[in-house]
């Protein structure tokens, strides 16, 4: 009885620190909230301008997402605006 109480207690308490990561995925991204203009966000460089998007990238920055590395992050910018942030996956 003891260990089935562990148990659903473990699967509760992993779904809920689910949700957090969510949410906070909902606002910001890496630490930049979501449509923020790009002087917001601190030690980007620019890589690439398409006409109202620009993109840049972090030096040495990188992601992890579910046990996988991913490097090479780059964020979006459209009009001024973060609406988007692209990742290399690289499973070793």
């Amino acid at each position: 009885m003891k260990l089935t109480i562990a148990g659903l207690l473990s699967i509760t308490l992993a779904c809920l620190a689910t949700q957090v990561a969510a949410q906070d995925l909902q606002t910001t991204f890496s630490g930049i909230r979501w449509g923020a203009p790009v002087e917001e966000a601190r030690g980007l460089e620019k890589v690439r301008q398409n006409g109202d998007e620009s993109y840049f990238a972090k030096a040495d920055d990188f992601y992890s997402l579910g046990g996988v590395t991913c490097e090479k992050v780059l964020y979006g910018f459209y009009q001024n605006q973060f609406f988007a942030a692209f990742m290399r996956v690289i499973d070793r």
